[in-house]
């Protein structure tokens, strides 16, 4: 990251601080502005490392207060799709130009955000496979660009299990891990 001006570090600074204020007002979005924000300026493969420590980091913190709110059942196949999925996200982001990758967030990022905006309203609990499908695209979504959090959000928000959505994003310290011990394995976070 050659050429961090102090404009640079302000920029970053406020953007780390307003991604903040999101997360703490509604429990989520702070990879979402995140992985928007500094990639306009970093590449993707440097940004996800640093995004997904974070949130590994704030996850934890939750962990003592949500532990027994969560529907663990939902957690086991969302866990077992995101394991499926990152290492797929991972290779996208190490392989794919970094313009394009740019694009293929942003377009993520819209779409996610413009799903949770209009609000989906399945009429019956998921099941074990639509949850692992989730999961799944969590994950590749998550190597990709840090932000497995949406999906998951998007799904329990429109599912009878809606009182769980903003726990379940938090109990993900696991895949936060994963993520990141796979971009640095692939040397993601190197210029």
């Amino acid at each position: 990251m050659s050429g961090f001006t102090p404009l640079l570090f302000a920029y970053v600074f406020t953007a780390v601080f307003l991604a903040g204020i999101v997360r703490g007002a509604t429990g989520f979005g702070f990879s979402m502005i995140m992985i928007v924000l500094l990639t306009l300026f970093f590449p993707p493969a440097q940004v996800a490392p640093v995004i997904l420590f974070w949130e590994v980091l704030a996850s934890i913190g939750h962990l003592p207060f949500v532990y027994k709110q969560v529907h663990w059942k939902s957690l086991r196949w969302l866990a077992l799709g995101v394991a499926l999925g990152t290492p797929f996200g991972v290779y996208c982001l190490i392989s794919i130009p970094v313009d394009a990758m740019r694009l293929i967030i942003n377009a993520v990022v819209l779409i996610l955000t413009s799903m949770l905006y209009c609000g989906l309203r399945p009429k019956n609990a998921p099941t074990p496979p639509q949850t692992t499908g989730v999961g799944l695209l969590a994950g590749v979504i998550n190597g990709a660009s840090a932000n497995g959090g949406p999906p998951i959000i998007l799904f329990f928000l429109s599912s009878p299990l809606r009182r769980w959505a903003r726990f379940a994003h938090r109990l993900f310290p696991v895949h936060g891990r994963l993520g990141l011990a796979l971009l640095l394995a692939a040397g993601a976070h190197q210029p």
